[in-house]
């Protein structure tokens, strides 16, 4: 399967899967059963806001595998904002594959070439997650990093809370 095949087959099966109102609260129900850090990590989370939050990644996360600049710059501010949170690589393991199980068990369509999607339409995303430090995704890349006036980054001067 090339690339253009294996994320057409990716974003196939998220769109079938997204169409399954439930998709997401199951995937949370696993992910966070799977493990006590992970159930401490979103104890005091609102899963519905996160619940939205995740349907936006997960398709930033295809179209960084398919090399939008805009689309890497958002994981990587997504992966400083999990940096921050104490996320790392073994949680990101377990992300996938609490993800691949809820995909498995949301689309009917759901067959070994489907898994092969959704692994590698999300591995570049990942990767770059996991290469992420707290500062990852802060400021806007380029010379001036920082405002001599405010100290803040961005448009807005204050990071990405998503």
């Amino acid at each position: 399967m090339t690339g253009t095949e294996c994320l057409q087959e990716f974003a196939a099966s998220l769109d079938r899967c997204h169409a399954h109102p439930e998709f997401l609260h199951r995937f949370y129900s696993r992910f966070v059963a799977s493990s006590p850090r992970v159930r401490d990590l979103f104890r005091n989370t609102d899963l519905d806001r996160q619940v939205g939050m995740l349907r936006a990644s997960l398709y930033t996360m295809m179209h960084a595998s398919g090399n939008s600049i805009l689309a890497s710059s958002q994981v990587d501010a997504m992966g400083g904002r999990h940096a921050r949170l104490g996320v790392d690589a073994q949680l990101y393991d377990l992300w996938l594959e609490c993800l691949i199980a809820t995909v498995a068990e949301t689309d009917p369509e759901y067959s070994p070439i489907v898994e092969s999607s959704w692994r590698e339409g999300l591995k570049p995303g990942i990767a770059r997650m996991k290469g992420c430090d707290v500062d990852s995704g802060l400021e806007p890349p380029g010379p001036s990093r920082r405002s001599s006036t405010s100290g803040t980054s961005g448009t807005s001067g204050t990071p990405s809370t998503g």
